[in-house]
């Protein structure tokens, strides 16, 4: 288990919120942002190549990041990614939100879980299904992990893997979901049987027995 690899990232403030400036400056590859925390907000820029490397490591979206505004004295500012704003046509990130944070207290986070591994029932026809993707956790900025691996060769058929069997840092608390829930599991291979004559079928066969009856009865009689 590893934590998360602290990433610096440089911005520019903006003092011009205008949309038409906004627009601007998404066409040049910059994404605009605002930084929440100690009951205010600023308005930056930064660079969108520059944000989508830190979205490329292990962790990326969880990552602890030391933004650095402006040109003049250096003072690195330790955030996290609060959320991202896409555009639905283009699904490009278009803007983000930042949250500060303090190294000595604690934030709740969203993590990854990472299978690896081919579980041992799968030779025997079982079908694996992760049924947990994501984990909440608590810890200090510098504690957090990128994800929680999981092994699942040993895994046959019939088993499962709950959350209460992942192995979390010490200094990491989990907040969801419940210690019970299933995080991933090897199905029975499902079995195929030779389809059975259903009742409604059985209705419409006793149906048509019963028309081809009348017709020979009315043939008969006519036949009189």
């Amino acid at each position: 288990m590893f934590t998360l690899r602290r990433s610096s990232l440089s911005a520019i403030e903006r003092l011009d919120l205008r949309k038409s400036t906004t627009k601007k400056l998404r066409a040049q590859g910059n994404l605009p942002a605002t930084v929440y925390g100690k009951g205010e907000s600023k308005s930056i820029m930064v660079k969108g190549a520059d944000f989508a490397e830190i979205l490329k490591q292990p962790g990326g979206r969880v990552s602890l990041i030391d933004l650095t505004i402006g040109d003049g004295p250096k003072e690195d500012l330790p955030v996290m990614i609060k959320s991202t704003q896409i555009n639905p046509v283009s699904r490009k990130i278009i803007h983000i939100d930042f949250h500060r944070v303090s190294l000595k207290e604690k934030v709740n986070a969203s993590i990854p879980i990472n299978v690896v591994g081919e579980a041992a029932g799968i030779v025997y026809g079982g079908m694996m299904e992760q049924v947990v993707d994501n984990i909440d956790i608590r810890a200090l900025p510098t504690d957090i992990p990128p994800f929680i691996t999981v092994d699942v060769t040993a895994l046959e058929l019939g088993d499962r893997l709950l959350v209460s069997d992942l192995e979390l840092p010490e200094d990491v608390e989990l907040i969801a979901p419940d210690m019970d829930t299933i995080v991933v599991s090897v199905r029975q291979p499902s079995i195929q049987t030779e389809p059975t004559e259903t009742e409604e079928e059985a209705a419409e066969e006793e149906a048509s027995e019963e028309e081809t009856e009348a017709a020979d009865e009315t043939k008969d009689s006519s036949e009189e």
